[in-house]
């Protein structure tokens, strides 16, 4: 039956008797209950990701920071032995001066100097080198003033071992 206008059809509609619907409320409620106590696979998916994410993100952080702190704090010395100066007798020699059996050899350390010398007596340049102490076999001296200092050995024959040393 064709209908010839948009009125023809509404009057048809109205004309029809209304049908019950089936009764599908309690299956639907009922499926609705039942997916809110198991978990849907979907839904979840989406939450692992950014869970591993941000438990990667802070680890990152975490080791950023102990890198940072590691590189800015210096590293533990030993305190005890940076406090201990290098003795002069364990000193480079500098300077060595020798005839037959007279000996001279000058240990240097920053300021200090040693002077050891067998066959002789001991002399320097007391205007650039003051005595700190005597030991056994020469003279501990201490730099005065800055430029070159001469040390002799001053033989029994009245002769002369002598040596130029630099005062920095």
């Amino acid at each position: 039956m064709p209908f010839n206008s948009t009125d023809d059809l509404e009057h048809q509609l109205e004309s029809m008797p209304m049908v019950d619907p089936p009764s599908v409320k309690a299956a639907v409620m009922n499926q609705i209950s039942t997916s809110a106590r198991r978990p849907v696979a979907g839904a979840l998916r989406g939450r692992r990701p950014r869970r591993f994410f941000a438990i990667a993100y802070a680890a990152a952080a975490i080791l950023v920071i102990v890198v940072a702190i590691q590189h800015a704090t210096p590293p533990a010395r030993n305190s005890a032995a940076s406090m201990v100066t290098l003795d002069v007798e364990d000193a480079p020699i500098i300077a060595r001066v020798s005839s037959g059996d007279a000996h001279l050899t000058i240990r240097g350390n920053g300021d200090q100097f040693l002077a050891e010398a067998t066959g002789g007596t001991i002399d320097w340049d007391h205007a650039k080198l003051t005595v700190i102490s005597f030991r056994n076999h020469g003279v501990l001296l201490q730099r005065r003033a800055a430029g070159r200092a001469v040390v002799r050995l001053r033989l029994p024959d009245h002769k002369e071992l002598f040596t130029t040393i630099d005062l920095r």
